[in-house]
């Protein structure tokens, strides 16, 4: 807060630091949850205030009083540094969730005699699959925070979580032969899905344009659409010519069009951003109804989506290196190996399923966990048998030493007591990260917990922690027709659910269009101000009748508008600003040439225009407002529905209570003025406000035009 500004602003620099030890999961990344505390002793010294939170927004008091049984037992003793016991947050004096839920331990699918796991697999599904019908069935009433009432249970509202990947292909064909609709994180790892790899592909294209294996992949992809037969008929044509030939250049004989659009993007390189290029690209290609015709229903509206969040990513995200192309292609090919980053999250009914590393920060009402078999602390030889020998101890604390040995012959000698000490504490810390893999595993559920497990939990498993410490000397009961198990619960009573919605009528489904007449219904937006404009309405049709000028008044008004923006920009910033500079580079690629007295006249009204804006007694008084470093000029990219608007944000300003939004409107004349004010300016300003809302939370947010012939200033 105040960025150091103190003598400046009166605003003191603060550090704000947030974590929670017991949610640290990533320790087989080198994550090190030590740090945290040495960050909170550090601050501390110098006169932080510690703040320890007790209280859940999450889950209800009936499965928190379960989970603190489990973690304040003796088996858990000093595994979770910080535990301490939670209730549910109680805003204005209420539970956020009322104290109902059910915690429930599925008796364990054993093996039979001559039976191999993926039998036991399958019986582990098809009990799943089972009781997920059994509650939509029966209307499992969970909570709705938002709305304050029970309602009966969804498939959204269910996560199903496992520690490992290989335990959801038969769950798969189990929910597909069942008709059960899932999101499956796994298969669809964001920068490994086809669409963004041929987004990867195009990036090295631009940057790269003799590489033929980039371009042939772009020619296959959904985007360029090139046939089975032309494709195999440009590599025949290149085996069979006498000197070598670049793709590029054959493409260019056969099929000019396609050509000519990646010529076009790469002679944007330098003059746009890379965001503004993908951009075009997509437009030209339909890309968002090609991928969605490519791939089906369901797997197409995924990479549609995915395709929007790309742009978002690069258009909002800092720039890596110098900005190059190879830069940003080199950032997409990093983010391959990161698995927090998941694909846009569709509307839609469906079961979630992921690995719990990835469940971190979420949560669901119900939270069924595959794998109770896990171990909290593995054999000798379970680790010798997973490759996970050695020692690799945090170099940011004693006894920093690092070792790492790959087979059991690498080992150090046993009887050294430096490889007995490590040994106890690298074990330790494996047992303290698994117990903080179960911790996040049941705090990710509100109300419900089912843990399923495979074969023998043995005694030192999630499942048999849960047994031990909640269950302990109990005998497993009926739980459902047909199941047994462990089980506490609690369900509100007297539920009446509110009528549901009589279910819409669905349109007949249309056929699918030709791959060579695909209609983008996507990516339609480039500037908000466009939007006026109904798809696929004329340019002409959004000038009012008097500004239907001459093409050079309107370019005229162009030059003018850009000027004006960047003139007000420097103003802000408190810049050196040449207008003349300015001008004779503009008309560099003007599409008209002006006379000297043209550019005079030109010249004279911009700075005046200027000049009258800057007076603005408005403008001034929320400048000297502002309590944050202003912005001008600021590109945006915002999702809105299936469309990405994609427009500049004159001015913002951020004053202690409030956040403005200024664009300036920039016309020749004053009858232009009149003209332009009868537009509905309200819609788009709309658009700046809904995307600043998503950039920077904030709440309190007004929008105002500055028209600049006369500077005048009207809240909208």
């Amino acid at each position: 807060a105040g960025q150091g500004l103190a003598a400046e602003r009166g605003l003191l620099p603060t550090v704000f630091i947030v974590g929670d030890a017991k949610q640290s999961i990533y320790g087989f990344r080198g994550g090190d949850y030590k740090l945290l505390q040495q960050a909170a002793d550090f601050v501390s010294e110098r006169g932080a205030t510690i703040v320890s939170l007790d209280k859940s927004w999450r889950a209800s008091d009936f499965l928190l009083e379960e989970i603190n049984q489990v973690f304040q037992a003796t088996q858990f003793e000093g595994k979770l540094q910080d535990f301490t016991a939670h209730t549910t947050a109680c805003p204005d004096g209420k539970p956020l969730l009322p104290a109902c839920g059910s915690l429930t331990l599925l008796k364990p699918v054993v093996k039979m005699a001559g039976e191999k796991k993926a039998a036991l697999l399958q019986k582990e599904a098809s009990q799943i699959v089972a009781i997920i019908l059994d509650w939509l069935k029966i209307k499992l009433p969970v909570y709705n925070k938002k709305a304050g009432r029970y309602e009966p249970l969804k498939l959204n509202d269910i996560g199903i979580l496992y520690p490992e990947k290989n335990r959801i292909p038969e769950l798969e064909k189990a929910f597909i032969k069942a008709g059960i609709a899932y999101a499956l994180e796994e298969k669809r790892g964001y920068f490994i899905r086809r669409e963004v790899e041929d987004v990867v592909q195009f990036m090295h294209f631009l940057a790269q344009p003799e590489d033929d294996v980039a371009l042939a992949t772009l020619l296959r992809s959904p985007l360029l659409r090139l046939s089975d037969n032309n494709f195999m008929h440009l590599l025949n044509l290149q085996n069979r010519a006498e000197k070598v030939q670049p793709l590029l250049a054959l493409l260019q004989k056969q099929h000019p069009e396609k050509a000519d659009l990646l010529h076009a993007c790469r002679s944007k390189i330098g003059s746009f951003s890379i965001a503004h290029i993908l951009l075009y690209f997509f437009e030209q290609t339909h890309a968002l109804a090609a991928y969605k015709f490519a791939f089906g229903a369901a797997e197409g509206q995924l990479a549609a989506a995915n395709l929007q969040h790309i742009i978002q990513l690069l258009s909002t995200g800092p720039i890596p290196g110098n900005g190059s192309i190879r830069d940003y292609e080199q950032l997409l090919l990093q983010y391959r190996g990161v698995d927090e980053i998941g694909n846009v999250q569709l509307p839609g009914q469906a079961v979630k399923m992921m690995t719990i590393h990835k469940a971190k920060g979420l949560e669901f009402p119900v939270v069924i966990l595959l794998g109770g078999e896990h171990a909290l602390r593995k054999t000798e030889k379970e680790r010798l048998k997973k490759g996970e020998t050695g020692f690799s101890v945090s170099l940011h604390h004693a006894p920093h030493f690092v070792y790492k040995g790959r087979k059991a012959k690498e080992r150090l000698p046993e009887e050294s007591l430096l490889a007995q000490n490590l040994a106890r504490a690298d074990n330790h810390e494996d047992a303290c990260e698994n117990s903080r893999l179960l911790y996040v595993t049941l705090t990710r559920a509100q109300e419900h917990i089912l843990v399923s497990c495979v074969g023998s939990p043995g005694t030192d498993s999630f499942y048999s922690a849960l047994q031990l410490n909640l269950f302990d000397g109990q005998e497993m009961t009926k739980i459902w027709a047909g199941f047994e198990g462990y089980q506490k619960m609690t369900l509100p009573e007297n539920i009446l659910f509110a009528a549901e919605a009589p279910p819409q009528t669905q349109p007949d489904k249309q056929r699918p269009l030709p791959a060579d007449k695909i209609n983008e219904n996507g990516i339609r937006i480039v500037q908000p101000s466009r939007r006026f404009a109904l798809a696929g309405e004329e340019d002409e049709k959004i000038w009012p009748e008097n500004l239907r000028g001459s093409l050079r008044d309107r370019e005229k008004s162009r030059i003018a508008g850009v000027l004006i923006h960047a003139g007000l920009a420097a103003k802000v910033q408190q810049q050196n600003w040449h207008c003349n500079a300015d001008l004779q580079q503009e008309m560099r690629s003007a599409a008209f040439r002006f006379a000297d007295a043209e550019l005079a006249e030109l010249q004279e009204m911009v700075e005046r225009q200027i000049e009258m804006s800057w007076a603005c007694a408005e403008l001034q008084k929320l400048l000297a407002q502002s309590t944050t470093p202003l912005h001008t000029e600021m590109p945006f990219t915002h999702l809105q529905g299936e469309s990405l608007i994609n427009g500049v944000i004159d001015l913002l300003i951020f004053l202690p209570d409030a956040c403005w939004i200024i664009d300036y409107k920039s016309q020749l004349g004053e009858a232009a003025r009149d003209a332009v004010r009868e537009k509905n300016y309200k819609r788009q300003l709309a658009f700046y406000r809904r995307a600043v809302a998503q950039l920077f939370t904030f709440d309190n947010i007004h929008t105002a035009v500055l028209y600049t012939v006369n500077g005048e200033f009207v809240k909208l």
